[in-house]
């Protein structure tokens, strides 16, 4: 794999704390331009910058997903992690995409500027901001990660893409070593 997964999640997790600081600082000054009668253009501005690059990351993120499954089903020591994790990566791709959805609408809707047909329309808001929201917490509430991923990975220097993922036949059994034991 071309990128070390720590990097991969360092690099999202501080792209999406900053966006998030963004749209807050954005977000404010908004209210607090408009409750001094002020033009708040500068801080749509700002909620829009954190908007448009926490959407450039999200869709880094979903390449990133899209190589890594890819990569995953044409390495030999994957086949079977693909084959038990296919519907969770199924899921993760979908629940993803509908995050993305509402991702999007929220950048449309704030680049019209404040009280903006998108703005002031709820159906725009449960169609395309609450409802792929509700539906993906759904997805991952069936498909939840703690399912799918490994609870104890392995600690490996290979840099396959399933280096450390231990199948399920391959997963220890507590019980069975206890009992080896005494």
């Amino acid at each position: 794999w071309w990128l070390a997964p720590k990097v991969i999640l360092w690099g999202f997790v501080t792209v999406d704390i900053l966006t998030t600081i963004m749209q807050i600082a954005g977000a404010a000054l908004i209210g607090s331009s408009q409750s001094n009668q002020k033009d708040p253009t500068t801080g749509n501005n700002i909620l829009l910058a954190g908007l448009a690059i926490q959407s450039f990351s999200f869709t880094v993120f979903l390449v990133v997903l899209t190589l890594f499954r890819f990569a995953l089903s044409k390495d030999p020591k994957g086949q079977s992690s693909v084959q038990t994790k296919s519907w969770f990566i199924s899921a993760l791709a979908l629940a993803s995409l509908l995050v993305y959805l509402r991702t999007l609408f929220r950048l449309a809707e704030t680049a019209e500027g404040l009280f903006s047909y998108l703005s002031i329309h709820e159906v725009f808001f449960g169609t395309l901001e609450f409802t792929p929201v509700v539906i993906a917490v759904g997805i991952m509430a069936i498909w939840h990660p703690g399912r799918w991923l490994p609870r104890h990975p392995a600690v490996s220097s290979d840099h396959s893409p399933t280096a450390g993922v231990k199948t399920s036949s391959e997963k220890e059994n507590p019980l069975a070593d206890a009992s080896a034991k005494g």
